[in-house]
């Protein structure tokens, strides 16, 4: 190498050897940013209208719906059960009437 090998690792070295007299201004940088973003927006619009996209969305909503219809029935016939066995405990513990 003919430039200064000991001021700087080789990495930096050829960085900057590859950044010298390249200027990138604000303007690019936000340019390249909104490009990569309506890039990144295509895609999602090119996913969201393939129709097996639609497809798995429904069969999850479908999904979705009778999971919380089943969790649902589970919790009334837990707590049916459990209104049921505190009604069996009161009679079992109730104080016992003396006949007199």
């Amino acid at each position: 190498m003919t430039r200064d090998a000991g001021s700087q690792p080789a990495g930096r070295q050829a960085a900057q050897g590859v950044l010298e007299g390249t200027v990138i201004t604000a303007r690019q940088i936000e340019a390249a940013r909104r490009r990569r973003r309506r890039v990144w927006f295509m895609v999602v619009l090119a996913v969201l209208r393939t129709p097996g996209f639609r497809e798995a969305v429904i069969v999850a909503v479908i999904a979705l719906a009778a999971a919380a219809g089943l969790a649902k029935e589970n919790q009334a016939r837990t707590f049916t059960r459990l209104a049921a066995w505190d009604k069996r405990q009161a009679v079992r513990h109730a104080p016992k009437a003396v006949a007199s």
